[in-house]
């Protein structure tokens, strides 16, 4: 059984999540980011924390603590996707929960800081995978990627997931699509789609957890864009709100290039949405969707969208040798 958890820069989205189930378990010692203790610590008052600043001083500083105080009967749990500085007395395992370190293939729609940061963590992966004695990873996807830096040791794939209690639904007219503004999340696809459904005359609704501010980093909006009156910024909700939207939706968009489980996929799969999603091993890995897209193709996507309402999007048609003569 796991004893200690280890998860420094851990202090929103999924991993937050992860580690409010986690903390419910007997353990013997908890080394989490100083940043969510305000919301952690009434739930953890039970239990041994030790709480991690922001920057590289004080993550060493813990780490020296972590080793001298793991034995060899412990089990530490390592959450933030970095194997330890050292070689620890105890059985270190190492959940990897992000692709991006890993996957080259997005790192050019970062800006240079993040690009260094993705580079940093895969050298860093290299010379301290020594360190870890198991992986535990959330899908075949993150297997394949991570499977060249730990041949040493075992890799296995345990999503792990929480109870949803199941609700009866309203179904409304709206889309959603739950995501920020970071890069891989590729929101700005959506807004492309939805001038193209428009102009084919096809009035879908679409909710995004992203704000009208956070799109205009990716988008200059003109006058022309600014009339796509039918889709709704709602900006940062909660975990529970985000559930009701998603039980309460006509189905879920989800459009990044790469995931390690997308929790939203899991929470429609379990409400029994209908899911339209890029054709991609993360996605196929848990699902098989509704309707699928390339996720480099606005056009794609609307034809998806456009499906799914039973929508008929122009196609070419084809002309025989005459017809072809009589054109010209």
């Amino acid at each position: 059984m796991i004893t200690i958890i280890y998860a420094p820069n851990v202090n929103s989205g999924g991993g937050l999540n992860l580690i409010l189930a986690l903390t419910k378990a007997p353990l013997k010692m908890c080394f989490l980011d100083i940043r969510i203790r305000k919301e952690l610590e009434p739930l953890i008052n039970s239990k041994q924390v030790f709480w991690i600043k922001k920057g590289i001083f004080f993550r060493i500083f813990s780490e020296i603590i972590l080793k001298k105080i793991v034995t060899s009967e412990d089990k530490v749990l390592i959450l933030h996707n970095v194997p330890p500085l050292f070689k620890l007395r105890g059985r270190a395992i190492l959940f990897f929960q992000n692709t991006l370190i890993l996957d080259k293939d997005v790192w050019p729609k970062f800006n240079f800081y993040a690009r260094l940061k993705f580079i940093v963590s895969n050298i860093f992966l290299r010379i301290f995978c020594k360190n870890i004695d198991e992986v535990d990873v959330q899908s075949f996807y993150s297997k394949r990627l991570i499977s060249n830096h730990f041949k040493h040791c075992q890799i296995n794939i345990r999503p792990l997931v929480y109870q949803i209690q199941r609700k009866e639904n309203q179904v409304e007219s709206y889309y959603l699509c739950v995501a920020n503004h970071l890069p891989h999340k590729n929101i700005q696809l959506l807004f492309f789609a939805w001038q193209i459904l428009v102009g084919w005359g096809l009035n879908a609704s679409l909710q995004v957890t992203v704000s009208r501010e956070e799109m205009e980093s990716f988008i200059a909006f003109d006058k022309q864009s600014s009339e796509l009156k039918n889709i709704h910024y709602l900006g940062e909700i909660s975990h529970e709100n985000c559930l009701e939207k998603i039980n309460n939706s006509k189905a879920l968009i989800v459009t990044s290039f790469t995931e390690s489980f997308c929790l939203p996929l899991y929470e429609a799969k379990v409400m029994s949405k209908d899911i339209i999603a890029p054709e991609l091993d993360y996605v196929r890995d848990f699902i098989d969707p509704t309707e699928t897209f390339s996720p480099h193709s606005p056009l794609s996507l609307a034809r998806a969208i456009a499906r799914h309402n039973n929508f008929s999007y122009p196609q070419v048609e084809t002309l025989g040798l005459d017809d072809f003569l009589d054109k010209h």
